[in-house]
């Protein structure tokens, strides 16, 4: 399940920037990415409202935890620049170069408070077997 799941958000992750990318060249990047987001607030409204993943009452979350949210605007906002410029695949193929490579880098070196993992072999040729496709679609 955690493959599909994985492959799923990758063609998620796909159309997502296409259509941010359509709605920001008709508007703005900024006024396209406001209503993405907007959107997002209102779907996971709806299912805190339905009771959904509902954390526990009186639980409180540090304060640092909103840094996913504000990478996140930030991401949508970059896909928008990007897109316009290079195309969907291009760009979704140098952003998975950039998060295999902070990946292994979060991995390799515990970093975030993450075990720490070893990085083998198998891992850096799959990190230039990417690459080369990168390269490839430039």
């Amino acid at each position: 399940m955690p493959y599909s799941s994985a492959y799923a958000t990758g063609l998620l992750l796909a159309l997502m920037v296409f259509f941010n990318s359509l709605l920001a060249s008709v508007t703005s990047i900024y006024v396209g990415s406001f209503f993405f987001n907007f959107i997002g607030f209102l779907f996971f409204s709806l299912c805190l409202i339905l009771g959904v993943n509902v954390p526990a009452r009186g639980k409180k979350s540090p304060y640092h935890l909103i840094v996913p949210g504000i990478l996140g605007a930030l991401t949508i906002v970059l896909s928008n620049l990007t897109v316009a410029e290079i195309g969907v695949a291009l760009m979704v193929g140098i952003s998975l170069l950039g998060q295999m490579i902070t990946s292994l880098f979060i991995d390799g070196f515990g970093l975030l408070g993450k075990e720490k993992t070893p990085i083998t072999v198998k891992q850096l040729i799959s990190l230039f077997i990417i690459a080369i496709g990168v390269y490839f679609l430039l």
